[in-house]
């Protein structure tokens, strides 16, 4: 599924396309989600995810659709279940990408992959949610650790 918007690549993708990607993009941030994560408590979820637009009274926004309208930068996705090797030779730490609670007992297993967003540099990955917040502010950060022109759309009051 590919989406362009404002000349942007919206992408869902799988990890053997990284080298192509890297190739083709100076920077790119890189969702890597659970599955079903809409019906988690996370605030984020899949920009292909429609689910929410076709309620009327209880339209909730995607804040990452949001973010992305108003920066310049390709985005991609895939799951965190089928990318763990890719990540784990990152150097992203096995314990954050799979955790299993303690405290909840009948967790479904599509919920113990935790989700990251990476922002690279063709192949070199420059910071991570995991390093400050899995959140829109999280969000920014990496796309200003990657290049803070990429945030030249938004504007500031």
């Amino acid at each position: 599924m590919v989406q362009i918007l404002d000349n942007m690549v919206r992408e869902k993708v799988k990890v053997e396309n990284f080298k192509k990607i890297a190739n083709e993009n100076e920077y790119f941030l890189w969702h890597f989600l659970m599955e079903e994560q809409n019906e988690s408590s996370y605030a984020l979820w899949s920009i292909f995810d429609d689910r929410y637009e076709n309620l009327i009274n209880d339209f909730v926004p995607n804040p990452l659709n949001i973010l992305l309208s108003e920066i310049n930068v390709p985005y991609f996705e895939s799951y965190t279940k089928d990318s763990m090797d890719f990540l784990i030779n990152l150097g992203i730490d096995a314990k954050i990408l799979f955790n299993r609670s303690k405290y909840v007992v009948k967790m479904p297993k599509r919920m113990h992959y935790q989700p990251i967003i990476i922002g690279f540099k063709k192949t070199a990955q420059m910071w991570n949610t995991h390093k400050s917040c899995y959140c829109i502010e999280g969000i920014t950060e990496v796309v200003l650790k990657m290049n803070p022109q990429l945030l030249s759309n938004i504007e500031l009051d």
